[in-house]
């Protein structure tokens, strides 16, 4: 079973850092919200430690992984409209993650449709946005 480490804060809100096994980080999420801690980062342990960055490489700005072995560039030019459409629909009152996965749905861009759909399934793990 896959081991996480997490850093999270309790009720009091003092940092607290440790690691648990379960079998997704989903599941790591509910385990944490069982036990009334509100995680600030949760990260999947290789054998040998903490995962390590895609290709071994840090991100590039301006890039997302959409997988470990895939990374999609984004432009300006992608990045301006993507962000006012999100402003569009979070000002109109959807939350966040609903306007994320509208936006997925809608989205022509192949680039922007990938970046959507993994924000989307980020956020619905219980990933802060």
């Amino acid at each position: 079973m896959p081991r996480f480490a997490y850093t999270a804060r309790d009720r009091s809100g003092h940092p607290v850092a440790a690691a648990l096994e379960a079998p997704s980080r989903k599941d790591v999420l509910r385990i944490l919200a069982a036990r009334g801690l509100q995680p600030m980062r949760v990260s999947e342990e290789s054998a040998g430690g903490l995962r390590a960055p895609v290709n071994g490489q840090p991100a590039r700005a301006g890039a997302f992984s959409l997988s470990s072995s895939r990374s999609v560039r984004l432009t300006r030019a992608h990045r301006l409209p993507f962000l006012q459409a999100l402003h569009d629909l979070t000002t109109s009152g959807l939350s966040a993650g609903e306007a994320i996965r509208l936006l997925s749905q809608r989205l022509k861009d192949p680039a922007l449709n990938q970046l959507c759909t993994h924000l989307w399934e980020r956020i619905s793990e219980g990933a802060p946005l």
